[in-house]
């Protein structure tokens, strides 16, 4: 085999042996809906220091889906009615900052969030806490 090809061959499974790693450790995905709603409340007594509430708001919802990808709601229909950001000085449960967007989507009335946005609070040298941000979305 052609020191090219050897080469190439090797990089394809390098690539298909990360891609894998990182799919299986990806495999708990699906489990993120019950780690959000078993976070017991007493695990997330602290609240965020500021919660951004925008768009449209509904009857309250019972059960909200938790997703990382709008490929990944369950609906075939559905529309984006707003968005929620939570921001935290000093604290860094990103279980706890899930639960708290997922009880904003309830209050709001939305059948799923996409998580998504998060950033760091603070300088490079010192960080003071973090902020994530819910779209909430609303089935038809």
């Amino acid at each position: 085999m052609p020191k090219i090809l050897q080469k190439i061959t090797r990089k394809a499974v390098l690539l298909f042996l990360i891609s894998f790693l990182a799919l299986s450790s990806c495999s708990n995905m699906t489990s993120t809906i019950k780690r959000a709603e078993e976070t017991r409340a007493a695990d997330c007594a602290i609240k965020p220091t500021r919660i951004i509430v925008i768009g449209k708001e509904f009857a309250p919802t019972a059960i909200v889906d938790i997703v990382y990808d709008q490929h990944d709601i369950k609906a075939p229909q559905y529309e984006f009615t707003g968005e929620v950001t939570v921001t935290y000085n000093s604290i860094w449960s990103v279980d706890c900052a899930e639960r708290h967007i997922m009880e904003y989507a309830q209050k709001r009335g939305a059948n799923a969030v996409i998580i998504g946005n998060s950033h760091i609070v603070g300088s490079d040298n010192s960080s003071d806490g973090f902020f994530l941000t819910g779209r909430l979305i609303r089935y038809k």
